[in-house]
């Protein structure tokens, strides 16, 4: 996983988490990012930005969404704090925020110029993300064998 410098975009080694990086790859696993960085540049210039991203970056922005899901804060803003009660030093040393921000923004999995209108049949509300929906269920059913006992709460069952 590469760092990028806050005050410029040259990349460094950093100290990676093994368990982490571990299950990202095993989920990752076969993903096709090439297409994700493409689509993503792409998507930038058609708004006259240069995102100017790479497999890596893709990788290094999907984790950090990963681990920003499990260390839950108000704002995202909240990650790169000088306020010690917020600071998140496993995000702030991968990308700044206004790096990280511009990611969040024009990544694309999709080409929005084959998306299905609203009123056609093969309109799909998730079209957007659906390359890593579908590859995330895949890789799940996979990964996922569970035990003969299964508990299921009745608060987890949809009406």
């Amino acid at each position: 996983m590469k760092q990028y410098d806050n005050n410029s975009d040259n990349q460094s080694s950093i100290e990676t988490h093994t368990d982490l990086i571990k299950d990202f790859d095993q989920a990752f696993q076969d993903y096709d990012f090439d297409f994700d960085f493409i689509e993503s540049n792409l998507y930038a210039t058609q708004h006259n930005a240069n995102l100017n991203t790479n497999v890596e970056e893709i990788k290094a922005f999907i984790g950090m969404l990963i681990y920003m899901g499990y260390h839950s804060l108000p704002s995202i803003r909240f990650y790169w704090s000088t306020d010690q009660n917020f600071y998140c030093e496993r995000i702030a040393k991968i990308m700044p925020v206004k790096r990280f921000l511009k990611l969040l923004r024009y990544l694309h999995l999709n080409n929005n110029l084959n998306m299905p209108q609203r009123d056609s049949l093969n309109f799909d509300k998730l079209y957007k993300i659906h390359p890593l929906i579908s590859h995330l269920q895949d890789k799940y059913l996979s990964i996922f064998k569970p035990s003969r006992h299964v508990a299921v709460d009745e608060s987890m069952d949809a009406i």
